[in-house]
């Protein structure tokens, strides 16, 4: 676990930005399906807003988020998203969409304890989960 001061400001740091960039690229078929679903099915074509509700919740800390201390989870946090991607995997070979969906949410989760730590995780934890 390596401690790291107080940021300034919320934005993005260089290894976040990579692993932003991994889990995009990770899950954009995963993505693509479940826009499959959504755009098939009347009961979840709500599942456009999700991510932009999702967003808003998120932004409700904004105030909060720059004062926690990051203290990063490379190790653990790896563990935990290496599990989720093999979710991942396994959703898509056996074609169950709602465990390919499902994977990026969890993995998400991972990305913020490896890049921010366990305040951060908290923070952000319902924010994620409405996803």
């Amino acid at each position: 676990m390596s401690q790291v001061r107080n940021p300034t400001r919320i934005g993005l740091q260089g290894v976040e930005w990579l692993l932003l960039a991994t889990l995009a690229t990770a899950f954009t078929p995963a993505v693509i399906a479940m826009g499959e679903v959504w755009s098939r099915h009347d009961d979840d074509s709500h599942g456009y807003l999700v991510p932009f509700a999702a967003l808003w919740a998120a932004s409700a800390q904004r105030n909060r988020l720059p004062k926690l201390p990051i203290n990063r989870e490379p190790l653990r946090g790896g563990i935990l998203l290496a599990l989720c991607l093999g979710l991942s995997r396994i959703g898509r070979l056996a074609s169950i969409v709602s465990l390919e969906g499902l994977a990026p949410v969890l993995s998400l989760a991972s990305a913020v304890y490896i890049a921010r730590g366990m305040a951060w995780f908290r923070s952000l934890s319902f924010s994620i989960s409405s996803m």
